[in-house]
């Protein structure tokens, strides 16, 4: 609730830094049979949107604009593309592929 939340007094603009780097900068490995694991030790931050219904609407959209997705093959890729809403696909800004390629 925002009347008990240290965190939901503050300024948005300071939210969006505190909820960036607890959710951003990660690596996703994209898997079509395990779906998406993380790759690094925040997994457990994504337990952050589940917090309160406020906190979900302003950081859903975040690990898919801070992140970076990692697929083994071009398959597995378009696979998991397609699964995924239209609006996390499209806030997507870094994706690799295998080893070499990063868009």
């Amino acid at each position: 609730n925002r009347k008990q939340s240290p965190l939901l007094h503050l300024p948005a603009e300071i939210r969006n830094q505190i909820f960036e780097y607890a959710l951003g900068g990660q690596t996703w490995k994209i898997g079509v049979l395990k779906g998406v694991g993380v790759t690094n030790k925040k997994k457990h931050a994504l337990n952050l949107l589940g917090v309160c219904r406020q906190i979900y609407a302003e950081t859903a959209i975040i690990p898919f604009q801070a992140s970076t997705f990692k697929a083994s093959n071009p398959r597995k890729l378009c696979t998991w593309l397609l699964a995924i809403s239209p609006a996390r696909r499209e806030a997507i800004t870094t994706i690799c592929l295998g080893d070499m390629y990063s868009f």
